[in-house]
């Protein structure tokens, strides 16, 4: 507890220090004037201010008016010989919550104090803590909000609360932060893992946490993180992901928004993958939700530009790669069932490759079969968690063959991003991790 006196009378400064000692509190400082105050308040937070009311120069309410300005969250007493309404009247609408008169009448003035520090102990949300769930060390309010994410709609809810929920502090950095946690709370959620995501502030920061990330590949978690050249603060460890994002409002640079938030959440779930379609693949990954679409909703398009043969053979080559899921669920996975992984995969892209609308994702495919190759292994080493990414990767492959060849999709490519990074994500995790550090350690990444 932080107390400061106003007072031009150093007489009156004195009896209100000692009083205050007598019943413990010894964190007081004192200011002779109001533009003395206003220079104290910008270099230090104070609980309580005893605010004298008429004094030289700058009258307490004119000081009480512009310290709220620089500490909305500190409680101002007016102190006050003139015991007249209009003056009190005054000091209320300068930001004062309470005044007492003088000359002081030590009980009464004590069971004041005790009912405003109470007050002051009880606003939680104003209460600074160091037991924080974040990684960071930041003193944190213990007040903080927990979204349980059990399903693709929860994260939807986290993602409208922050980018939709009026809190003010909107911006472009929180904007890229929320997207980042969306996308990898959709792998967490394709791996079976149910998580949450701890929301915690002190006056200038938001923390958002993510538990139970001990499943990812740390280094495709970087990757995921670091593309388009984000700014953010992050760090990794313990099983968890923590961001920080600055408060500070940009004005010039609102969040991007899909204007469907009068929808279900189901609805509002499938207009975020939608959207994320019409951006480019690069932005798709690192950013898969925060894009608008100005394309109607129910706008869909079944596209014919592959050859008969290559489309028979695609289909195909996608359906034997999915038939192989019980394999890789099994013990009896050998060297010769890996090679045929990787030959199947290899298969798929180079028809992909041939058209410039599958180009990009036949190159990613293609990729991914060379590190099957080089570190056949380590996929056997690591099929028990390459199991789940690898019925990620082929069901979206089918979801994506039939959606863009038959029932209708959004866009040529609204799910090359999840597939290309299911891809990265199986080949980070069967490539040896040295040969893709930097040196650092990665359970400190701070950037």
């Amino acid at each position: 507890m932080k107390i400061l006196i106003v007072d031009d009378n150093s007489a009156n400064r004195m009896t209100l220090k000692w009083v205050l000692s007598k019943i413990g509190i010894l964190l007081i400082e004192e200011a002779d004037s109001g533009q003395t105050a206003i220079l104290a308040c910008e270099k230090n937070k104070f609980d309580l201010i005893f605010m004298d009311v008429m004094m030289p120069g700058m009258t307490g309410i004119e000081a009480t008016r512009e310290i709220k300005k620089i500490l909305p969250n500190s409680m101002v007493i007016a102190v006050t010989a003139l015991d007249d309404e209009e003056t009190t009247k005054e000091m209320f609408n300068a930001g004062a919550e309470d005044y007492i008169t003088k000359p002081l009448k030590q009980d009464i003035f004590k069971a004041r104090l005790q009912t405003y520090l109470k007050v002051i102990e009880n606003r939680n949300f104003y209460s600074l803590s160091v037991n924080s769930i974040s990684l960071f060390s930041e003193p944190i309010f213990n007040r903080f909000t927990v979204f349980k994410i059990k399903r693709e709609s929860n994260l939807a809810e986290f993602w409208e609360y922050y980018l939709y929920g009026g809190n003010g502090f909107g911006n472009e950095q929180l904007c890229d932060t929320v997207s980042k946690i969306y996308n990898i709370g959709a792998l967490l959620l394709k791996m079976d893992v149910k998580f949450s995501i701890f929301c915690e502030e002190n006056e200038k920061t938001l923390f958002f946490t993510l538990n139970k990330t001990g499943i990812l590949n740390k280094i495709v978690i970087t990757e995921i993180i670091k593309k388009d050249s984000f700014k953010g603060n992050y760090l990794i460890a313990d099983e968890k992901i923590s961001f920080s994002v600055e408060k500070t409002q940009n004005k010039d640079s609102e969040p991007k928004k899909i204007a469907v938030m009068d929808q279900p959440q189901d609805k509002i779930v499938d207009q975020i993958t939608k959207s994320a379609s019409e951006t480019s693949i690069s932005e798709c990954i690192a950013n898969p939700s925060c894009v608008i679409n100005d394309k109607k909703n129910d706008e869909l398009f079944v596209y014919n530009f592959m050859d008969e043969q290559d489309f028979i053979d695609a289909e195909e080559y996608i359906r034997d790669l999915d038939s192989m899921l019980m394999l890789m669920q099994s013990s009896k996975l050998e060297i010769g069932d890996v090679e045929n992984i990787a030959f199947k995969i290899e298969k798929i892209a180079a028809i992909l490759a041939i058209y410039q609308e599958t180009y990009e994702l036949g190159t990613a495919l293609r990729s991914l079969s060379l590190d099957i190759k080089e570190n056949i292994n380590s996929f056997l080493g690591n099929k028990d968690m390459l199991s789940t990414l690898f019925f990620s990767f082929t069901r979206d492959l089918l979801d994506w063959f039939a959606k863009l060849f038959r029932i209708g999709a959004p866009s040529i490519n609204f799910m090359d991003a999840t597939i290309i990074a299911n891809a990265v994500m199986i080949s980070t995790t069967i490539k040896p991790q040295e040969a893709v550090t930097s040196g650092s350690e990665l359970d400190d990444i701070f950037f």
